[in-house]
């Protein structure tokens, strides 16, 4: 199932990823932020790293005088159903969140 979410994902997005990285854990959302909240008691998280060109954030306000933070989104970090493969909450990391890398102790897929 993680398979087909980040498949999904990546053809949404018109993703390169040079990195897949998933782990199966129970749990429930209910505060989804697709619209789709994840019920079944399993929750896949799947950690894509590459380039999203079709995903922007603006980042955050700074300072004056300091530089722009780096807002390329560098991850996408989805939490899909278990049993429906619906996406419940996506989330970006960007340049500025340090080095990217794959989810602790989840299996590594690269693409």
């Amino acid at each position: 199932m993680a398979d087909a979410v980040a498949g999904q994902v990546i053809a949404d997005q018109g993703a390169s990823v040079s990195n897949a990285s998933a782990i199966a854990q129970s749990g429930k959302v209910a505060d989804s932020n697709t619209g789709q909240p994840c019920t079944s008691g399993r929750v896949l998280q799947i950690k894509l790293i590459g380039n999203f060109p079709h995903t922007v954030t603006t980042g955050h306000p700074v300072p004056p005088g300091s530089p722009a933070p780096d807002s390329t989104v560098r991850a996408m970090i989805i939490t899909a159903d278990a049993k429906s493969g619906r996406a419940c909450l996506i989330g970006v990391q960007t340049g500025e969140n340090g080095e990217v890398k794959p989810l602790p102790g989840a299996m590594i897929r690269i693409p």
